[in-house]
């Protein structure tokens, strides 16, 4: 059996009232193993507009900001279930595929143009026949070739890995104690192949002042870049 968590870089962690958000709640409740969450370090970014978001910033991976004085921190969860075959594993992906459409119907295929599901292995002790199961399943659903930055590499393959280091805890004790880790990764908004900088992504937010609520929940639910206090400053 392999253990597997959910690495959230966003509202996937917070948004989840049962009224407003039922689906969201309910994989929550349902899936997740709330007692066994932990702060990481996780190389993230504002990135991403949303238009359903007023055109304001999302989370997005980038492998740029695994660089020193750069990484910053998401949540992992362990869900309830251990997996060891891999429709045990595709459940997990589906359910969460779910919570991230929702209340739009998914798509069955694990991604639509904004992203999709991806897996990151423990290297120390990953489970390598479930892995490369998982590999040759997604390769037959043909998933997009997520954009990067120019000269950054990619954050996801076609095989349907992410491709950042593993996690350390964010306390510094050491690397996060499961074997896998499954995460949407999304497709950034870039402008001439670079990301948008702490004075554009403040701009879209003091523009759609009602959206700016993401980022302070965000920051309150301990997921944080290492662009917050200059965002933060030139927030009106």
């Amino acid at each position: 059996m392999a253990s597997v968590g959910i690495l959230i870089i966003g509202s996937l962690y917070w948004q989840n009232d049962p009224v407003r958000d039922p689906i969201r709640a309910n994989w929550q409740s349902k899936r997740l193993d709330l007692t066994k969450q932990y702060k990481v370090k996780a190389p993230i970014r504002y990135g991403r507009l949303a238009h359903k978001r007023s055109n304001t910033y999302t989370m997005v991976f980038s492998r740029d900001c695994q660089k020193p004085g750069t990484v910053g921190e998401a949540i992992a969860v362990r869900c309830q279930n251990d997996v060891a075959t891999l429709p045990e594993l595709r459940k997990e992906a589906d359910e969460l595929w779910t919570a991230e459409c929702a209340p739009r119907a998914p798509s069955k295929s694990l991604h639509g143009d904004w992203g999709c599901v991806v897996l990151l292995e423990n290297p120390r002790h990953s489970p390598r026949t479930l892995v490369a199961d998982w590999k040759g399943y997604i390769l037959g659903l043909k998933y997009p070739i997520l954009r990067t930055a120019s000269g950054e590499p990619p954050v996801a393959t076609a095989d349907g890995m992410l491709t950042i280091d593993w996690p350390q805890l964010a306390d510094g004790s050491g690397p996060l104690d499961l074997d896998l880790l499954l995460a949407t990764a999304t497709e950034p908004s870039l402008m001439g192949g670079r990301y948008a900088n702490p004075a554009e992504i403040a701009a879209a937010w003091n523009g759609a002042p009602h959206e700016v609520y993401y980022f302070h929940n965000n920051r309150a639910n301990g997921i944080t870049t290492f662009e917050d206090a200059d965002i933060l400053n030139l927030l009106v």
